[in-house]
């Protein structure tokens, strides 16, 4: 009796794992592009780009980079919620290493060398798919950048240039589970 009981609760134990382990890695894209790119704000250090559009697995969301390029640090946040307001994808991903591509770059009569391209290594915190577990995974996040110039009255007037996000690419190299 004890033995079917233990066999019983043994066979509902492994019929309750979870079967929705990813297999793959995600598939996570950037929807920024050269006629509609999303503006970063003012040129700042560290670079800081807000609610850049993405796509994890075709779910619509954004991350947000925070990074310091001249000290490979920072962070990226991924969010990234199912239309019924539960996440399909939070994450903070620690920056483990920063290159940057430098440009001349002109708007008008105003020229500056800025960033024109990043490429930031990442490595994924805590359970971003939200499925009960702990997840390691890691992923190279590319980003291309335009830059315009302008002017604001405000309370003193003053000139900066402007960060736009056009295009880049997000690469997973291990599926979360």
């Amino acid at each position: 009796m004890i033995r079917k009981l233990a066999l019983a609760l043994l066979a509902l134990a492994l019929s309750t794992i979870p079967t929705h382990a990813q297999t793959a890695p995600l598939a996570i894209t950037i929807n920024s592009s050269t006629s509609s790119p999303h503006s970063c704000g003012r040129v700042s250090y560290p670079l800081y780009c807000y609610g850049i559009p993405i796509s994890v697995n075709g779910t619509a969301g954004t991350v947000w980079l925070d990074a310091y390029y001249q000290s490979n640090s920072g962070f990226a946040l991924f969010n990234v919620q199912n239309p019924d307001g539960t996440y399909a994808f939070l994450s903070t991903a620690n920056i483990t290493g920063v290159t940057t591509v430098l440009s001349t770059v002109t708007f008008g009569p105003h020229t500056s060398l800025q960033i024109t391209s990043i490429k930031v290594g990442l490595s994924f915190i805590g359970d971003p798919d939200s499925d009960g577990d702990d997840d390691s995974s890691t992923a190279v996040m590319t980003l291309n950048f335009t830059y315009s110039y302008g002017c604001s009255g405000g309370r003193g007037y003053s000139c900066f240039w402007v960060r736009n996000a056009t295009d880049g690419t997000i690469s997973t190299s291990a599926a979360l589970n």
